[in-house]
This record gives structure tokens, C-alpha cells and sequence, in this order.
């Protein structure tokens, strides 16, 4: 247990420091160093480390030995290509170089202190989707890569998001965010929208899935919405209202006072209506958690570089250390959720390293 503490601790430091005027070159050399700590973290990782990984193990040489499985094919395609390396472990390389890098480039282009949104990236998503659900976290890298081509206005932006759909299914729930995401919505119509979505605390959603599951062209799709939505017990409990739904709600109306008060550039705009679309996701589908986190995860990995904002838009530097002692203590929490539980934990205590052995 006590690597992941000393890793916590590593960014803790850097994200310190990075309050302070520090040379770009000397930010940028650590920046790589937390790359690398965190690539040879997730990429070399023992046998059994994270909690997919024997599935993981058994759907490779699956594919491998040309035997069929039920997986997205742009996964089985990469899958396809590596097995000729014969080792599961150059997968695990693969993807974890693949999706870490696209997220360390994202926070470092988009967030004005880094080392803050890795803190985060490292507490409240790493060991879930980077050491867990790899295809789930290669798919959110892809997911923003098409968020910052849409940010960028570049065109053809749209086949990010088609390969990440051919990664992970749930990444179709992005799609509808071409509707919308370049107005400017207004505090009355986002508070009205929320009081909407709060009615969806006292209806079953999957009782709705299960009436337009039939609509579904992708079986694939379809299977797995019938499954979630009958299997509640096991996959998707209801959430309620819980201290996440909170702390998303508080983020976003902090995005919004950053915006309203010029302290975020306008043309984050695009930002907040994609966290938006996220915690509406995460209320509308409230009573089937899985439907509900996975759906919403996709947006609400912007915290990486929206919480980071709150730390700059504070005027003293101990203004900023009080608001920097929150993020740790949200961040130590995440963390210890994680490893501190008895069931869940299993999944990766002890750690062990191939590199190492």
C-alpha cells in the first residue's frame, strides 16, 4: 500500500510547488518524470494488478487463438496486432502509454497548474480506468482528443470520437453534444434544466432502457443495455443523492462564476457545456449507477483542468494554499476509497512490478 501513498505524496509535492514561480524548463523535466513514474506504474504492473485484469489476460488470447468474443472491434483489431508479439503484458504497455500520454498532454495544454490536474487524474481516475477498465480509459483519452479538436475548431474532429467508439460502446452517449455544445446557456435555463433532472430521482430509468433497447441496431449495444438494466443488483444500484453528485454540482457552478467573471477564457464556454451534459448525465441515469458513471465519465474527467482554475482564480498565495489543503484532502479521500477498501483493494495489494522481479 505504500507506493500508491508515495506516488500520492510525489504529486502532492510537485502540485505545491508549482504554486510558486518555478524555471518552465525545470516544470516541464518534472512533468516528464511524473510521465514515466506513472507509465512504468500501469504499463509494467504485475499479474493480477487491477481489477479487469484476468479479464483482460483471457480476452487477448481469446482473439489470439482466433476464438470468437464479444468485444468492440477497434479493441479486438489492436488486440489482433500486438498478439503477434505473443505477450500480454505489450498490450498492457500499448494501451497504458497510449491512453496516460493523451491525458498528461491534455492537462498539460489546457490546465494552468498541471501538477494539480495529475494530482487529481491520479486519485480519482488512474488506478479505476488506467489499471482497471483500460479499454474504458483509452476510450475517455480518445473522447479528448475530439474535445480538443472541437475546441480548436478542427475539422474531420468527429473520427476521434468514432475510434473511441469502436473502443468502448459507452462512448456513444458523446454524440448528442454536437446539438448544443457551442451555445451560450443562460442561469435560468441551466437551473431549470437540473430541477428537470431531479425528477428523474423518483423514475426508474431502466425501465425506459428497457423499452428503447429494442431500438438499438448494434445486438452488441443492445445485450449489454437489456443486461444493466435487468441485473440491478449486481451492476447498477441506484445512486441517490450522494456526496458526488454534490461535489459536481459545486464544480459546476464554481465553472460558471469563473466564466461569468471573466477568470476562465470565454471560449471555455465549450468546457462547461460538456461537464454540463455530464452531470446531466449522471442525474438522468441516477438509478443505474453503471449507466450513470460510465456515461458521465467521459465529462467528468474536464475536472482535470477545470478544478486546477480555482486554485489560479484566488488572488494570495494563501488564499491558494487553502484552496490547494481541499483538493488534497479530496484527493487523499479518493484515494483511500480505492485502496482503503477491504473488497476492492484486493485488486492491487501488494503491487508488484515486472520490472522489478
Amino acid at each position: 500500500m505504500l507506493i500508491y501513498w508515495g506516488v500520492y505524496f510525489l504529486l502532492l509535492i510537485l502540485s505545491w510547488l508549482s504554486l510558486y514561480r518555478v524555471d518552465r524548463n525545470c516544470k516541464f523535466g518534472a512533468y516528464i518524470l511524473a510521465f514515466i513514474v506513472l507509465f512504468i506504474f500501469c504499463g509494467f504492473r504485475g499479474s493480477g494488478i487491477g481489477f479487469d485484469y484476468f479479464s483482460y489476460k483471457e480476452i487477448f488470447f481469446s482473439i489470439k487463438n482466433n476464438i470468437f468474443t464479444l468485444i468492440e472491434p477497434g479493441f479486438a483489431l489492436l488486440i489482433k496486432c500486438i498478439s503477434i508479439f505473443n505477450s500480454f503484458n505489450i498490450l498492457l504497455i500499448t494501451v497504458s502509454f497510449i491512453s496516460i500520454y493523451i491525458k498528461f498532454r491534455f492537462i498539460w495544454r489546457y490546465a494552468p497548474l498541471p501538477f494539480v490536474g495529475l494530482l487529481i487524474f491520479y486519485t480519482t481516475l488512474f488506478l479505476i480506468n488506467e489499471t482497471g477498465q483500460i479499454r474504458y480509459g483509452l476510450a475517455i483519452s480518445l473522447v479528448l482528443v475530439f474535445f480538443s479538436c472541437i475546441y480548436q475548431e478542427k475539422k474531420k474532429c468527429w473520427m476521434w470520437l468514432l475510434a473511441a467508439n469502436t473502443i468502448h460502446y459507452s462512448s456513444l452517449i458523446v454524440w448528442p453534444i454536437f446539438f448544443f455544445y457551442k451555445y451560450n446557456l443562460s442561469n435560468k435555463v441551466l437551473i431549470a434544466i437540473l430541477i428537470v433532472c431531479l425528477s428523474f430521482y423518483f423514475i426508474d430509468i431502466n425501465s425506459i432502457l428497457l423499452m428503447v433497447s429494442n431500438a438499438i441496431p448494434i445486438e452488441h449495444v443492445k445485450a449489454k443495455v437489456i443486461t444493466l438494466a435487468l441485473d440491478t443488483d449486481r451492476y447498477g444500484k441506484a445512486l441517490g443523492i450522494n456526496f458526488s453528485l454534490l461535489m459536481r454540482i459545486v464544480i459546476l457552478l464554481g465553472f460558471r462564476l469563473l466564466l461569468q467573471r471573466q477568470l476562465v477564457p470565454s471560449k471555455w464556454n465549450l468546457f462547461f457545456n460538456l461537464y454540463f451534459y455530464g452531470v446531466i448525465i449522471y442525474m438522468v441515469f441516477n438509478t443505474n449507477s453503471e449507466f450513470a458513471i460510465r456515461g458521465s465519465g467521459y465529462f467528468k474527467v474536464l475536472e482535470l483542468i477545470i478544478i486546477p482554475y480555482f486554485v489560479k482564480a484566488v488572488s494570495s498565495i494563501k488564499k491558494k494554499n487553502l484552496v490547494m489543503i481541499l483538493i488534497y484532502f479530496y484527493s487523499g479521500y479518493s484515494l483511500w476509497k480505492i485502496i482503503g477498501d477491504k473488497d476492492f483493494a484486493t485488486d492491487y495489494i501488494p503491487y508488484t512490478n515486472i520490472l522489478f522481479n
